[in-house]
């Protein structure tokens, strides 16, 4: 019988949440209103007990950064044919960090449409994930 992991439970932080805040990510007003500025990860990311909701919009940036960035693989990207592996962290990155429509996303990395998008949804509940378990190790 296979050892089961404990999976936190998703549902903690609603996928809609992260794909909304992902694309407002250069607004630090947005996210500084949006729920996942009331998460307990956001916290120790203040530099004052008395941050604006700016600070908390900074403070919601990085933790949404920090979770794309553990999708970078370790390696080296190549200049040349891009391996899958690489696939959902520059889908994201690409796309909300750096503003990339994803029809350039696309010719990129030399995938079909329809990979793009199945790609990017599997990346953003990694991403969701994540931030439910730094949530959880918080608590």
């Amino acid at each position: 019988m296979p050892l089961q992991q404990k999976t936190p439970d998703v549902d903690l932080i609603p996928s809609a949440w992260v794909e909304d805040a992902l694309q407002n990510i250069c607004d630090y007003a947005y996210l500084g209103s949006s729920p996942l500025a009331n998460l307990k990860q956001v916290e120790p990311l203040l530099k004052s007990d008395q941050a604006t909701h700016l600070d908390r919009g900074k403070a919601v940036y990085q933790s949404i950064s920090g979770a794309v960035e553990k999708l970078r693989p370790e390696t080296e990207m190549p200049k040349a044919s891009i391996p899958r592996e690489w696939y959902s962290y520059i889908i994201l990155h690409d796309a909300y960090f750096n503003g990339l429509p994803n029809r350039d996303i696309i010719l990129k990395l030399y995938i079909s449409e329809g990979t793009f998008h199945r790609t990017r949804r599997s990346a953003l509940r990694a991403v969701t994930r994540v931030l439910c378990e730094i949530e959880i190790a918080q608590s």
